[in-house]
């Protein structure tokens, strides 16, 4: 996007990178890690990654407390937890075509951890580390809006908001929104009629117009 973003009229210092659940972890580990040699392949090793802020919905920031709080370490070998039953279609007829976006047609684990990390926070404790947004807050890390249900039993509201405390106390202009009763995905169900869903679109169309 930087390098060929003025071919079709896009500003590169104006570029903000946004997701809801994994994509704002994405987004969050991408903002936070423009120049990390760990995290940023060859080719493009010498090019300005940086950002001009981010959007995180409901991303996880800290790997190990994801694991922890979706009690991952009961999932039984390598993450192949008993399967759940699918959602009937009410909820696939609500989702739309989120259903299968969210990974709601699959079977087994979804989001384990084991095997995409390569192993449990005990055995590989450094790459739960170097994965985690929360690992690289520093001066310098770009604006930051994060969006999330209180009620989430995906990603704990609690890393969450120690995030946001990190990057107060790094002097990163921030902005943690905690919604009351509301869940993982909450933006995604009903919302052109949720008030929670149209709140959150507000924030973010302006952090948008504050950014671009």
């Amino acid at each position: 996007m930087r390098a060929q973003g003025p071919s079709y009229g896009v500003d590169p210092e104006r570029v903000v990178v946004a997701g809801g659940s994994a994509g704002g972890y994405l987004a969050l580990l991408a903002a936070y890690t423009p120049r990390d040699g760990a995290l940023t392949p060859d080719d493009v090793g010498a090019r300005d990654l940086g950002v001009r802020g981010v959007i995180s919905c409901y991303g996880p920031t800290d790997l190990r407390a994801h694991y922890d709080h979706t009690r991952q370490d009961i999932w039984g070998n390598l993450g192949q937890a008993t399967e759940a039953q699918p959602p009937g279609p009410l909820i696939r007829g609500v989702l739309g075509t989120s259903y299968e976006r969210l990974g709601l047609g699959k079977t087994g684990a979804v989001g384990a951890m084991e095997p995409l990390v390569g192993g449990t926070p005990e055995t590989v404790p450094d790459r739960y580390a170097l994965f985690s947004p929360s690992t690289h807050v520093q001066p310098g890390c770009p604006p930051t809006l994060l969006i999330q249900g209180k009620d989430d039993v995906i990603a704990p509201v609690r890393a969450t908001n120690l995030l946001f405390e990190q990057l107060v106390a790094a002097g990163v202009s921030a902005v943690n929104i905690v919604f009351p009763h509301a869940e993982h995905g909450f933006d995604l169900v009903l919302p052109r009629w949720s008030p929670v869903a149209q709140t959150a679109w507000y924030y973010q169309e302006r952090f948008l117009a504050l950014m671009v």
